[in-house]
């Protein structure tokens, strides 16, 4: 499943320069990311990030239809928080701690390709909105287990999903506008699958503790500003 889907986004991202009808249009953009993971049905705090990504759109004036293609790097992932807990250590006293959260970051390559549709709002505002799919490759990641070797044989390092967005463009002249987006990108695979009764060591206590199954999946928002250059048939 995972081969089509990369299949299809290496397709349609390259039918974006093809399949131009009047104009084609090149950019970046970048921002803020709000990451977000759901572990076994319970939410995690959101984690603060950010992304980078390379742009490229057709379009048709007429229809007011575009394909678009980006390629890029986005920090998704979540953040874990603990309240306040009284535990034994291995000396048999008994400790406090605090409230303390931790970043679990996952750093991935993200391509998304999808279509759309285009509207006038003035002589210099256009709007826009849009459906697609995403596919990502992870580069690295932490999480709270501690030990990567531990986790890397159950990262799915490919994770694939949906994406829908839209935005504001300003358009400066007939070759250049900058834009406002707000994109939501849900996953659906799952980044982690941990089998039930594993053990892990505690970071924060050192005593060795069972890790139920474990199945992870990642919704993330991102704020985006970009440019793009347009070239006209």
């Amino acid at each position: 499943m995972k081969k089509y889907i990369l299949l299809v986004a290496g397709i349609l991202f390259f039918c974006t320069g093809i399949f131009a009808q009047t104009g084609t249009a090149y950019g970046f953009k970048g921002g803020l990311t709000l990451g977000s993971q759901n572990w076994n049905g319970q939410d995690m705090e959101i984690l603060f990030g950010y992304h980078g990504a390379l742009t490229l759109e057709t379009r048709d004036e007429e229809l007011g239809i575009s394909l678009f293609g980006d390629l890029g790097w986005h920090r998704k992932g979540s953040r874990r928080v603990f309240q306040s807990t009284v535990f034994i250590d291995q000396s048999g006293n008994e400790r406090e701690l605090p409230r303390r959260g931790f970043k679990q970051p996952f750093d991935n390559v993200m391509v998304a390709v999808g279509a759309k549709k285009t509207g006038q709002l003035t002589d210099f505002f256009n709007y826009y909105y849009g459906l697609g799919v995403h596919a990502d490759y992870n580069i690295n990641y932490e999480v709270f287990f501690g030990n990567k070797e531990f986790f890397d044989e159950y990262i799915n390092r490919f994770t694939y999903g949906g994406t829908v967005l839209g935005g504001i463009e300003y358009m400066m002249n007939d070759t250049g506008a900058v834009y406002f987006e707000l994109s939501f990108h849900p996953d659906l695979s799952k980044q982690i699958f941990v089998p039930q009764g594993l053990t892990y060591i505690d970071p924060i206590t050192n005593q060795q503790r069972t890790l139920g199954k474990q199945e992870v999946t990642n919704f993330v928002v991102e704020i985006s500003v970009g440019y793009k250059i347009f070239k006209w048939n």
